[in-house]
Protein backbone atom coordinates (compact mmCIF):
# COMPACT_ATOMS: atom_id res chain seq x y z
CA UNK A 1 0.00 0.00 0.00
CA UNK A 2 1.24 3.47 -1.26
CA UNK A 3 0.32 6.29 0.80
CA UNK A 4 0.09 9.81 -1.06
CA UNK A 5 2.95 12.57 -1.09
CA UNK A 6 3.59 15.75 -2.16
CA UNK A 7 7.53 15.07 -1.38
CA UNK A 8 9.65 12.57 -3.45
CA UNK A 9 9.21 10.44 -1.65
CA UNK A 10 6.46 7.88 -0.52
CA UNK A 11 5.93 5.95 2.44
CA UNK A 12 5.05 2.16 1.65
CA UNK A 13 3.35 -0.30 3.92
CA UNK A 14 4.83 -2.97 2.83
CA UNK A 15 3.31 -6.95 3.44
CA UNK A 16 6.25 -7.70 5.19
CA UNK A 17 8.71 -6.48 7.90
CA UNK A 18 10.64 -3.49 6.11
CA UNK A 19 14.05 -4.81 7.61
CA UNK A 20 13.13 -8.03 5.36
CA UNK A 21 12.17 -5.87 2.52
CA UNK A 22 15.16 -3.70 2.77
CA UNK A 23 17.44 -6.82 3.13
CA UNK A 24 16.41 -8.36 -0.19
CA UNK A 25 16.15 -5.16 -2.14
CA UNK A 26 19.97 -4.18 -1.21
CA UNK A 27 21.19 -7.41 -1.37
CA UNK A 28 19.44 -9.31 -5.00
CA UNK A 29 18.74 -5.78 -7.24
CA UNK A 30 21.39 -3.00 -5.46
CA UNK A 31 18.37 -0.73 -4.40
CA UNK A 32 18.31 1.07 -1.32
CA UNK A 33 14.86 2.46 0.45
CA UNK A 34 15.05 3.28 3.95
CA UNK A 35 13.65 1.32 6.46
CA UNK A 36 10.74 3.96 8.36
CA UNK A 37 9.92 1.29 11.17
CA UNK A 38 11.43 3.43 13.50
CA UNK A 39 9.39 6.71 12.76
CA UNK A 40 6.95 8.09 15.03
CA UNK A 41 3.71 6.57 15.01
CA UNK A 42 4.51 3.57 12.10
CA UNK A 43 4.80 -0.06 12.20
CA UNK A 44 7.75 -2.45 11.42
CA UNK A 45 5.90 -2.81 7.93
CA UNK A 46 6.91 0.71 6.22
CA UNK A 47 9.48 1.79 3.92
CA UNK A 48 9.97 4.81 2.80
CA UNK A 49 10.47 4.73 -1.37
CA UNK A 50 12.17 8.18 -3.33
CA UNK A 51 10.87 8.84 -6.74
CA UNK A 52 13.53 7.92 -9.66
CA UNK A 53 13.42 7.79 -13.49
CA UNK A 54 10.82 5.44 -15.11
CA UNK A 55 13.65 2.79 -15.41
CA UNK A 56 14.59 2.55 -12.26
CA UNK A 57 10.97 2.85 -11.09
CA UNK A 58 10.25 -0.12 -13.15
CA UNK A 59 13.24 -1.85 -12.36
CA UNK A 60 12.44 -1.56 -8.19
CA UNK A 61 8.35 -2.80 -9.26
CA UNK A 62 10.12 -5.78 -10.84
CA UNK A 63 12.21 -6.55 -7.97
CA UNK A 64 9.36 -6.63 -5.67
CA UNK A 65 7.29 -8.67 -7.77
CA UNK A 66 10.52 -11.15 -7.66
CA UNK A 67 10.42 -10.84 -3.77
CA UNK A 68 7.07 -11.64 -3.71
CA UNK A 69 7.39 -14.56 -6.10
CA UNK A 70 10.46 -16.01 -4.11
CA UNK A 71 9.75 -15.27 -0.65
CA UNK A 72 7.40 -15.68 2.10
CA UNK A 73 6.85 -12.56 3.88
CA UNK A 74 6.47 -13.22 7.89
Amino acid sequence: EVHPSPMGYFLVQAPCRASLLKDYLIGEHGILVRDASNFHGLGNRFVRIAAQNNDLNKLLVSALQNMSDQYKCQ
